[in-house]
């Protein structure tokens, strides 16, 4: 039995090589003897796959998937890079970027802002380093068009087809950024601490918008400007996730053109920040893990419920663009990407890594200065604007995934000759004018949270915990009115709001607030210097001497109030030694007495050489209702200074 198996074997191995020389000799031949008759047929094999895609094309003219055709069933985001590489190449360029980047002497007008060894540089980097196999390297998880992910993508989709179609009609899709002072652009243009304009959030939306311009342009035969996108970049320096973004989230803080709808798309961009290790961290490895773990996951499920009952949750996009130096380990150093590739598959949701993209790069040569700075954490322009590519490339791969689910779909449904496609029928996403807040009212898919991925969270009782986290949401759905004052209802939880932030406006400046409610006042001042670097570069309510105190009186509160949180500056050095406030917040009873609520010392000073923001919440042990008064008194009871950055009044 052994000898004929073996016999049986040898017979097979035989019997393929032969077939192998067989096919290898047809090509030669066919390569040889007649070249040409080879490229006739390989052309006309072409032509006639050209002619069954155009009898069986599923997208109509205007669809988003009709302008990235590539001629075949296969939508890829390689492909469809790479054709477009020259159009990428024009969309980088723009003239509101620093001198050093403005590139294009067709925008300019101007040849002497033209150069050359920066188009070069530019020109280098799309065509031979930054490749679609070295960009494809940062898709740390992109999410399916099926199931939890479903509608969110779909919303994204609709929003920016909407666009197109119809600019007049439709808003453009609006991206919220949060990030620290690397994400406002601090080093990327030298010639300024922070530069908005120079950094990859504004890069991203230039490239975004252009792109569409000359795509859309070449296909309609037109000469035109697109606003696809709008990106507002809400970045802070000196915060982290836990301390600020999620808060920004919850509380509804938003520049004034989102407060009624809020983003399309929430971007975290706190790499840096929460990569720092807390300065007594005994493993610095797994203190930034676990506390990624732990403020990235509530950030998420605060972004993903921020929207109104029965809308389509934004889409939510980590991007990771740290590469160091804040900790001697590398392992240490990618300790933020690996929590966020494990949060980003267990919530289904998009991350992103620019580091990924040019790790191996920085790490073989930590002296070079493209990508890299080994001694600080913020970098130049050609880093901000590889996360700008890498950003985009990673929305082309959405969109290319998209297009082929859905060319499939529509492909079955025209071969089989059936009226339903099976999925979403994105040739009927552009919604009706005046029906935009009833567009996902009936959401096909509809986003369960999934139970929190904690230690907690064991393996036998995973079903139990997925099944209650569904009876939750039908809870929250059963609750949801879906009429118009429903969905057009303030959605901030908070009666007063204030960030002190250059360039974000959050309802009011901290100056105005101050100057409004303050009733007593003992040495606290607006400190407002944001010309010079490190902490200076942060407005805030300062107190100048010892013993310094000052109380505010809140009246007539348009909401019942639970909490209050303020944002606080700690820093390090003499100045700032045993710095500490004492918060006190109180109310007056009936009987005219005074109720303390609340009462907590905060201190702003700390051993890390680094200006950070905190924030800490105060949860009050009575409820103030609507119509009543609130005072928050507050005293520097050590040291010789202490700055508020903002300070949020709210239900809970």
């Amino acid at each position: 039995l052994r000898l004929r198996a073996l016999f049986l074997f040898a017979v097979g191995i035989l019997a393929a090589v032969l077939t192998l020389e067989n096919i290898e000799s047809i090509d030669v031949y066919s390569n040889t003897k007649d070249n040409s008759t080879q490229w006739k047929i390989t052309e006309r094999v072409y032509e006639e796959d050209e002619e069954r895609f155009a009898e069986k094309s599923v997208f109509e003219e205007g669809e988003i998937c009709s302008y990235f055709s590539s001629g075949s069933s296969s939508y890829t985001s390689s492909k469809l890079w790479q054709t477009h590489l020259p159009q990428i190449f024009q969309a980088s360029h723009h003239p509101s970027m620093p001198q050093k980047s403005k590139l294009s002497t067709d925008e300019l007008g101007d040849p002497d802002s033209y150069n050359p060894s920066e188009a070069k540089v530019m020109h280098d980097l799309l065509e031979d380093i930054l490749t679609t196999t070295r960009l494809r390297k940062g898709l740390m998880h992109i999410p399916p068009t099926t199931k939890s992910s479903h509608e969110i993508i779909d919303n994204v989709i609709r929003i920016v087809q909407n666009r197109i179609r119809a600019p007049e009609d439709y808003p453009p899709l609006n991206i919220a950024v949060l990030g620290g002072s690397v994400t406002s652009g601090r080093g990327c243009d030298k010639a300024r601490v922070q530069n908005k304009n120079c950094a990859w959030p504004k890069r991203l939306e230039l490239l975004c918008n252009q792109f569409f311009s000359t795509v859309l342009n070449s296909k309609q035969n037109r000469k035109e400007s697109y606003s696809i996108v709008k990106v507002y970049n809400m970045a802070i320096g000196g915060t982290s996730t836990q301390s600020t973004a999620t808060k920004l989230i919850e509380y509804w803080m938003y520049p004034k053109e989102l407060k009624e709808s809020g983003p399309d798309v929430i971007i975290n961009s706190y790499s840096t920040n929460d990569s720092l290790p807390e300065y007594d961290a005994v493993d610095a490895v797994i203190n930034v893990m676990e506390r990624v773990q732990k403020s990235a996951q509530t950030f998420l499920r605060a972004a993903l419920t921020s929207k109104p009952c029965r809308t389509a949750p934004p889409l939510v996009l980590y991007v990771d663009d740290y590469l160091g130096p804040q900790q001697p380990s590398i392992l240490g150093e990618m300790s933020y990407n690996t929590a966020i590739t494990q949060l980003s598959k267990w919530y289904d949701t998009m991350a992103v890594s620019y580091a990924d993209v040019v790790r191996d790069i920085v790490y073989k040569d930590t002296g070079g200065r493209l990508f890299f700075t080994e001694w600080d954490v913020h970098y130049g322009h050609w880093a901000h604007q590889t996360i700008a590519w890498t950003v985009g490339f990673a929305a082309i791969e959405l969109t290319s995934r998209f297009c082929d689910d859905e060319y499939q779909k529509r492909f079955d449904r025209k071969s089989q000759n059936e009226n339903d496609v099976g999925g979403v029928d994105i040739a009927n996403l552009v919604t009706p004018k005046g029906q935009e807040q009833h567009q996902t009212s009936q959401l096909v898919h509809p986003f369960v949270l999934p139970p929190p991925l904690t230690r907690d969270l064991l393996l036998k009782n995973a079903t139990a915990e997925f099944e209650a986290a569904k009876e939750q949401y039908r809870l929250n759905d059963a609750k949801c009115n879906t009429s118009d004052e429903q969905l057009s209802i303030d959605h901030s939880p908070c009666a007063i709001t204030v960030m002190s932030s250059p360039g974000l406006d959050t309802g009011g400046s901290l100056n105005k607030m101050m100057s409004k409610y303050t009733t007593n006042n003992k040495n606290w001042a607006i400190e407002n210097d944001i010309k010079n670097g490190g902490w200076k570069n942060k407005i805030g309510w300062v107190a100048n001497n010892p013993n310094a105190t000052f109380t505010l009186t809140f009246t007539d509160l348009s909401k019942d109030i639970k909490a209050m949180t303020i944002f606080y500056l700690k820093l390090y050095g003499e100045k700032w030694k045993n710095s500490r406030a004492r918060f006190t917040i109180s109310t007056t009873t009936n009987d005219n007495r005074e109720n303390i609520l609340s009462k907590e010392d905060v201190w702003g000073v700390h051993n890390i050489t680094a200006s950070t923001t905190e924030s800490i919440k105060f949860l009050l042990s009575d409820t103030v209702a609507s119509g009543g008064t609130m005072k928050v008194k507050v005293d520097l009871i050590s040291g010789n200074t202490f700055k508020i950055l903002g300070m949020m009044i709210c239900r809970y």
